[in-house]
């Protein structure tokens, strides 16, 4: 059951290196507050302030503990890009619903790693902020490409109204978590496999699960209860789930793509199938018009808040 934990919402873009910009390692390198993939900066100047004002994110890195290798997009693949909307950057500390974007039909390219060991907590800055280091490379490191769907398009479109899209929960594409995006929230509204028939998936959240609510902010703290009910593989399936999420750290993070700026959305989840309870954690963090980046799921029944081994890890690339 573990793979109806791996949830991705994965909302990224990658840009392509231009001549005459700058090269930088993090936001606070450029005059725009934006790094991109490539390790260049996004031209223009901040919509928001400026390098004098910026706030936590300018502490040195040389104050932050080890350094963090930004990357390249050289293997970025078949990714295409989500810009985000217009005003994206101004690295003010919250993520609205308007810097993010959600297209379908795009193709997310992550780097995924099992049993890796990690440092969840990251290593910690004189401002409160932290560094995790998740480029890697990790022994087991594999290289994944899945794409958004369009919910209505699919078999299971009429189940689940007004969804947004759907995206694969785990590596080999066998199960789907369909989600829908509000103006203040996004939901995880159901699992389903690939395909329909007989041994079909077809699990329906009452009510949806908020896996984040918008705006995240440091300190932001919500959680849910739902029922979950419907087929699993064909066999009918009735059980709980309980989730608790709270945005309890900001900094930035390092991956095969380079280093973004981020909010970690800290996740226990809780799922009570008859007498049996089975407890995880799940790290995501998130960044301005890209959305989540890293993701980080604990082992099961390791209630660890900061794991030390992650079952999977995800990272864009």
């Amino acid at each position: 059951m573990r793979a109806l934990l791996t949830g991705a919402l994965f909302v990224f873009g990658a840009g392509c290196a231009e001549g005459g910009v700058e090269p930088c390692r993090f936001g606070t390198d450029c005059a725009s507050r934006v790094c991109r993939a490539d390790g260049t900066c996004e031209p223009g100047e901040a919509t928001d302030g400026g390098a004098d004002d910026a706030g936590p994110s300018d502490a040195s890195v040389a104050d932050a503990g080890p350094e963090l290798d930004a990357g390249a997009m050289e293997d970025a693949g078949d990714v295409e890009p989500d810009a985000g909307p217009p005003g994206c950057g101004d690295d003010d500390g919250t993520i609205t619903r308007e810097e993010l974007s959600f297209p379908v039909g795009v193709s997310l390219a992550f780097r995924v790693a099992q049993g890796a060991s990690v440092d969840s907590h990251g290593a910690e800055r004189p401002d409160g902020s932290r560094i995790w280091d998740y480029e890697g490379p990790y022994g087991d490191d594999a290289d994944r490409s899945f794409v958004r769907r369009d919910p209505s398009a699919e078999w299971y479109g009429e189940a689940f109204p007004g969804a947004s899209y759907s995206l694969p929960l785990s590596g080999d594409e066998a199960l789907l978590g369909v989600f829908e995006v509000t103006a203040d929230a996004v939901l995880l509204r159901g699992i389903v496999s690939e395909s329909d028939g007989f041994s079909r998936t077809e699990l329906e959240y009452d009510p949806p699960m908020p896996i984040w609510r918008l705006p995240l902010a440091m300190d932001a703290t919500w959680s849910e209860t739902s029922t979950v009910t419907g087929l699993a593989s064909g066999v009918s399936s009735f059980y709980s789930e309980r989730w608790t999420m709270t945005v309890d750290a900001s900094g930035q993070v390092g991956t095969p793509a380079g280093t973004r700026d981020v909010l970690r959305v800290n996740t226990r989840i809780t799922r009570t199938v008859g007498a049996l309870v089975t407890v995880t954690r799940r790290h995501a963090y998130v960044a301005e018009c890209e959305g989540t980046v890293a993701q980080l799921f604990g082992r099961d029944n390791d209630t660890d808040a900061e794991p030390s081994v992650a079952a999977e890890l995800w990272r864009v690339r």
